[in-house]
């Protein structure tokens, strides 16, 4: 049975290595994803490695900018920053997971641009470079142009060399005639004015902001991403940055603090993702009054979702809850969701679906008042 080989996309090497998909070519560098599997990629597949919050707010920036690439920058006082997803308001240390994570998933394709250096004790990208002597250790270095005088052998920077507007020979004093017959000149030698040893390449050592020193060779060498969205994407990102407006409209129109996504701690101290959390009052380190969890498939859902999200509910602590799914719930997953006080809306048209989310919302905002005059 033959098996294909994958070749890279920018120099046609079959020398590649990879996994789940994401390759990477040993001649060129090149990091691609294979086109095979991303053309069959489902919004299962893509949310399976995707943290919401985050990975949201750059999918509507790709969306609202029609962005292709994203290239990173690098300046020594910001350090690497992404510049297209800068309004977004997220820190590079919160963006590169985002955008690893969106990689893992296919939506975006990862290639190698460039590479910085680091600290290996505090990770700093503010580095200075030192040039030490490597016979005995001192800062006390001097560069310049070296002299060889051929016919006695002395060797010395070309400023003690001369004299009058001439080069005269420190120890035996004979002028130097001609370049290549009596004398050689090299360029950029460095002497230690403590040890007086001539260095054509002196040991490097860096120091960073933090006053940690090291050597070239502990350095952390870390590679830089350019990430190009998968064209076979780009349907997956049009159902993965729905428009919940609507419902969050509503929810204010009701007199609800809302967020979306909303990122709940639970007790266990578990962080819990919502698609949205209603609260009655500004009291966002609570349970949330009421959340709304929007479900996108290709497939009948089953009841590991009810599962999973009557898991969210307990830890949280949040008693009532709207599931809205597209297009539609396994019997069994109804059964659990209807045990479990869950409300369920389904329907294969997702306008509907809001407007439906929005009708239930104004009872669930019923119930919540009817219980406060108890």
């Amino acid at each position: 049975m033959s098996t294909e080989v994958i070749r890279c996309p920018r120099c046609g090497s079959g020398n590649i290595v990879g996994y789940r998909g994401s390759y990477e070519c040993m001649n060129c560098r090149q990091v691609f994803t294979s086109s095979k599997i991303s053309e069959n990629l489902t919004i299962e597949e893509a949310t399976a490695f995707i943290g919401r919050s985050n990975v949201q707010k750059i999918l509507h920036k790709i969306k609202d900018s029609s962005i292709e690439v994203i290239e990173p920058k690098f300046t020594y006082g910001e350090g690497v920053e992404y510049p297209k997803l800068r309004e977004i308001g997220l820190s590079i240390q919160a963006v590169e997971p985002a955008l690893e994570d969106l990689s893992k998933s296919e939506i975006l394709v990862k290639e190698a641009s460039s590479n910085i250096i680091l600290c290996p004790i505090c990770y700093s990208h503010k580095l200075s470079l030192q040039l030490v002597c490597s016979v005995c250790g001192s800062l006390n270095l001097e560069k310049g142009q070296v002299l060889e005088h051929l016919t006695c052998g002395y060797i010395g920077f070309e400023k003690d060399f001369q004299k009058d507007g001439r080069l005269i020979c420190p120890k035996c004093r004979k002028p130097l005639k001609a370049l290549g017959v009596d004398y050689k000149r090299q360029k950029n030698v460095y002497k230690c004015l403590d040890c007086r040893s001539l260095l054509p390449l002196p040991e490097r050592r860096y120091i960073c902001e933090n006053s940690h020193t090291f050597k070239e060779e502990e350095i952390i060498l870390k590679k830089i991403y350019r990430y190009r969205v998968n064209p076979a994407a780009k349907n997956i990102i049009e159902q993965l940055t729905i428009d919940l407006r609507p419902i969050l409209v509503e929810g204010i129109k009701l007199g609800l603090y809302v967020r979306s996504p909303a990122t709940v701690t639970g007790r266990s101290g578990v962080e819990h993702e919502f698609s949205i959390a209603f609260w009655k009052d500004v009291k966002y380190m609570n349970a949330p009054d009421a959340v709304v969890e929007i479900q996108l498939s290709d497939e009948t859902v089953n009841e590991m979702l009810i599962l999973a999200l009557y898991a969210k509910m307990i830890d949280v602590g949040v008693k009532k809850v709207i599931l809205a799914v597209l297009p539609e719930l396994s019997e069994e997953a109804r059964k659990l969701a209807r045990i479990y006080g869950i409300k369920v809306i389904e329907s294969r048209d997702f306008n509907k679906l809001i407007e439906e989310v929005k009708k239930n919302l104004k009872d669930v905002v019923a119930t919540l008042k009817a219980s406060e005059t108890l």
